[in-house]
């Protein structure tokens, strides 16, 4: 016979569960309920395959909590007493704590792991290294859909493309070597590049829509798009120029008045205030 008084702490015991984990990054798909109301059913999954948030890692790597996979909190279809469904949850509320405590945790720099990619022999895996960079990039920016890593003959001479439809960064496979320092430091920096990005759609996202849908004047103008800039300046410097400076000295105003200019007067004029932002773009990193 069930106790409803236990039913409804139980249920608000969730609802506290579930606030703390969205709370915490987690992913709305983690969290589970059977399709029959009686009696309620209860799931967290973690490690979701098809979940790509910076919760679902999988942690080769080490003191990272092993929290327990799945959890089903329920009565009657899975013939469990009170007794151990407070065990369950007890076990949960642990692991929880646990994993919020390593969140807390402070992470290396983007810099740091890079180093220890580039002279460690424990990065011989181009899915190792994209998983480490990844994981410390997402964490610091706060962005909880972390793009899935597609390595395949691009048939181009790119190194790497993102893809911020299907929230994925693609490898051109011909241009990923691991056998050198110089080629693990190349990945890296075509992986910090593509990943400035995926930061760019979230935090400049008007900017960075803008340039995907105008391809033509992206292509001509490529060496003074201010996305690429961004990105160029963002992994040449190992993550460390992460300011906007660059979206403010060259707003997509300029650009579109160049793109929009109706005769050659107006191109004229819009290409001259382009150039001397760029100037001036160009004395203040000098500096």
């Amino acid at each position: 016979m069930h106790n409803k008084r236990y039913d409804r702490m139980k249920a608000i015991l969730f609802v506290v569960l579930i606030l703390i984990l969205l709370w915490n990054g987690f992913s709305s798909s983690h969290f589970k309920f059977s399709v029959s109301v009686v009696p309620p059913a209860f799931t967290i999954e973690f490690d979701n395959d098809k979940c790509n948030c910076n919760c679902c890692w999988k942690r080769e790597e080490q003191s990272s909590p092993s929290i327990v996979y799945i959890y089903i909190l329920s009565y009657g279809t899975i013939k469990i007493n009170q007794k151990e469904v407070l065990i369950m949850l007890k076990v949960l509320l642990i692991n929880i704590i646990y994993f919020i405590l390593y969140r807390f945790k402070k992470s290396p720099s983007i810099g740091e792991a890079i180093a220890d990619i580039v002279y460690s022999d424990r990065y011989n895996d181009i899915n190792k290294i994209y998983h480490h960079i990844s994981k410390i990039f997402c964490i610091k920016y706060k962005l909880f859909h972390v793009p899935k890593l597609i390595i395949e003959d691009m048939n181009t001479c790119i190194d790497g493309q993102y893809d911020h439809n299907t929230c994925k960064i693609y490898l051109n496979k011909h241009n990923v070597s691991l056998d050198s320092i110089m080629g693990k430091t190349a990945v890296c920096l075509t992986i910090l590049h593509e990943l400035r990005h995926h930061w760019q759609f979230y935090y400049v996202k008007n900017v960075y829509e803008w340039w995907i849908n105008h391809k033509e004047i992206y292509s001509k103008l490529y060496n003074i798009c201010p996305i690429e800039i961004d990105a160029n300046r963002f992994s040449r410097s190992i993550g460390e120029d992460d300011d906007k400076i660059i979206f403010e000295s060259l707003p997509l105003k300029l650009f579109k008045n160049y793109y929009n200019s109706k005769d050659l007067d107006e191109e004229i004029e819009a290409e001259y205030a382009l150039r001397k932002a760029i100037y001036a773009l160009n004395s203040d990193l000098n500096k």
